[in-house]
């Protein structure tokens, strides 16, 4: 029960008056057209959704993304998934990553469609770690006679196809991607929104009794 504890905590703490967390809400919209056009010419392939975020070195349960609001056009959601560390949910509602341990990810299967667009919430404190926390999306593909392949990517450090420290200010560096480069993926778009497109204080109240509830049934299933 005790990672179910801290992600609890941590989500809380973010809806305190005058607490210390940074909380910085995105809309998220990703042109994956090309995407849904390679599964049409490779109906063998499945495309896999992949988010890591990873502890600087400082306090566990520091930081807390919430991923909503998915809509992936003409594709979906697909049962497949798995994850290591601190998570809840999926990308088929809502999905918490939180860093509960050093390194925590979580990745799932959807069919492409025209986009995937959704809402990023990054909430973080300074937790006295040698570096920030920081986090960092993917794209996989699996061929019948493999395992997840990576898809290549644009960013020169670490073939992500979007990346940032968690620190105040918050810079996204994003790139374009492609696992057969006849199909390159755009970089995702993220655009900051202000108070009223993010849910009312209350609502986190229920997020934080959510994770609360997903956390305790990970620990005994």
């Amino acid at each position: 029960m005790k990672n179910a504890l801290r992600t609890l905590i941590l989500a809380a703490a973010a809806i305190l008056p005058g607490s210390a967390t940074t909380v910085i809400p995105y809309a998220v919209t990703w042109n994956t057209a090309p995407l849904k056009a390679q599964a049409m010419a490779e109906p063998d392939v499945r495309f896999y959704f992949g988010i890591q975020l990873t502890n600087g070195g400082g306090s566990l349960a520091s930081s807390l993304l919430i991923l909503s609001e998915f809509d992936f056009g003409t594709g979906m959601a697909l049962p497949d998934k798995t994850g290591f560390g601190g998570y809840s949910g999926d990308i088929g509602s809502t999905l918490y990553v939180a860093d509960d341990e050093f390194f925590n990810g979580f990745l799932q299967e959807f069919e492409p469609g025209e986009k995937l667009n959704f809402q990023l919430e990054a909430r973080f404190i300074s937790d006295g770690g040698a570096f920030p926390d920081a986090f960092n999306f993917s794209l996989y593909g699996a061929y019948p006679d493999g395992d997840y392949t990576q898809f290549l990517s644009y960013d020169p450090f670490a073939g992500t196809a979007a990346r940032a420290d968690l620190a105040n200010p918050l810079t996204i560096e994003a790139f374009d991607t492609f696992l057969n480069d006849s199909y390159i993926v755009p970089a995702p778009q993220f655009r900051m929104l202000d108070a009223s497109e993010v849910p009312e204080p209350g609502g986190w109240i229920l997020i934080a009794s959510g994770l609360f509830v997903l956390a305790g049934w990970r620990r005994y299933r």
